[in-house]
């Protein structure tokens, strides 16, 4: 295709808000990749970034991202909350939310995104939680980390 790229990397930002009791997640993959994924998902695809989209674009997005990224939090599951997506260029950024009342002392990652679709999909995950800074990639083999926070 006329837009098609050789890069394939999508980038995550988790954000720890503990005064706000939340956690707020973005997630930025390029369109045309998840377009992709969308359609081996549901047979069909949602035209993403078209005047054709499908109406069923962000049930469709909710259910992989759910299928492809999850957070544990000291070992117990996140409840991740599809908030809203935009487009951005090329590039379609969606935004997730988890209530939280606890402090956390251990978050695993996983991340799959776009791995089903290419094995050469890198994940990089960036970690902010108060002062502290992390960055995690991800890819085809490695889609787990875990870190702890002091």
């Amino acid at each position: 295709t006329a837009n098609a790229h050789e890069i394939y990397v999508s980038i995550c930002t988790i954000r720890f808000l503990p005064e706000e009791q939340r956690v707020t997640v973005r997630i930025r993959m390029f369109t045309d990749d998840l377009d992709t994924a969308l359609k081996s998902l549901s047979g069909a695809s949602p035209k993403l970034d078209s005047p054709n989209e499908s109406p069923a674009s962000d049930s469709l997005l909710n259910a992989y991202v759910q299928q492809h990224f999850s957070l544990k939090m000291d070992g117990e599951p996140c409840d991740l909350q599809f908030r809203n997506r935009r487009y951005d260029n090329d590039i379609t950024e969606s935004n997730w939310e988890i209530a939280t009342n606890s402090s956390v002392r251990k978050l695993n990652i996983h991340n799959s995104l776009l791995t089903d679709i290419q094995e050469a999909q890198t994940n990089i995950v960036r970690v902010r939680f108060g002062e502290e800074r992390l960055q995690f990639n991800f890819d085809f083999k490695i889609t787990d980390e875990t870190m702890s926070v002091e």
